[in-house]
């Protein structure tokens, strides 16, 4: 019977064991073959007894220098050096040149830019749109109108949208649907009559009521006024001023329906008779 040996310690074992009795070495694993396993770079193995991996150990004990240390790698130039690199040594390894990230700013948010310029050009195109029209459009429309008589005896204010129709004796003034009317009329006084004594005469022939004085071009006309129902069957407020200066007989008559009486009074008739001014 050949004798065995172990690999690890030498010493001899016999057939069919499996553990070695001098080293503890399991004998299945020492008769397995196993591929030699390459050393790395800069690592220097300890002295081991003459084992399948002799070939590694003198393949690698080549490498080594008299002195035990592994032979230095070639040199290779080191990277430019700049501003933001710096030089790191690792272990006995050369000097590896380490270049630290910057980090990039995040995009800044464009919405903020765009609203802006949004609103600008809005504001151009107002601006624009603005000097067309004014460009285009006529002189603007006065909303009151200086009435002058052409006797040159009186002068009042009329609303821009109410046409003057001139008369012999006076003017009538109507608003565009006609509905509302205001008649100032001129005549010679003749003997013996006063404002009250014509204010009765036309009373009495529309059937109006006596009403207070009221002070128009700083003389005290007399007042007349109430509810007559035209041929049309519409109900009209009537009043009629009366004044007698210079020896003439001056008239006004304001006639507007029931219903609109009360608003066209105070935005038409009042600011009317308020402007009324003789000569």
């Amino acid at each position: 019977m050949s004798e065995r040996t172990c690999l690890r310690c030498g010493a001899p074992y016999e057939e069919g064991a499996t553990v070695c009795f001098s080293c503890g070495a399991s004998i299945g694993e020492l008769e397995t073959p196993t591929q030699p396993v390459r050393a790395p770079k800069g690592h220097v193995s300890g002295p081991t007894d003459a084992t399948p991996d002799s070939a590694t150990s003198a393949t690698h004990s080549d490498a080594l220098t008299t002195s035990g240390a592994p032979d230095t790698p070639p040199t290779e130039p080191a990277p430019a050096s700049s501003p933001h690199t710096r030089r790191v040594t690792v272990g006995t390894s050369l000097p590896v040149a380490v270049t630290p990230t910057v980090a990039r700013k995040p995009h800044q948010r464009r919405w903020p830019v765009i609203g802006v310029a949004l609103v600008v050009v809005i504001a151009l195109l107002a601006g624009g749109g603005y000097i067309l029209r004014a460009a285009l459009a006529g002189p603007p429309v006065p909303k009151t109108l200086v009435y002058r008589d052409p006797n040159g005896r009186f002068n009042l204010t009329v609303p821009a949208l109410w046409s003057v129709t001139r008369q012999s004796g006076g003017a009538l003034l109507t608003d565009s649907s006609g509905a509302n009317s205001v008649t100032i009329s001129y005549a010679p006084a003749q003997a013996g009559q006063t404002p009250a004594s014509v204010a009765d005469m036309l009373a009495s022939q529309q059937g109006l009521q006596p009403a207070a004085p009221a002070r128009i071009g700083g003389d005290a006309w007399q007042q007349r006024s109430g509810q007559v129902t035209g041929q049309d069957g519409v109900t009209r407020m009537i009043v009629v001023f009366v004044d007698v200066r210079d020896s003439e007989v001056y008239t006004i008559q304001l006639s507007s329906p029931i219903a609109s009486y009360s608003t066209i009074n105070n935005l038409v008739y009042q600011p009317l008779l308020a402007s009324f001014t003789f000569g």
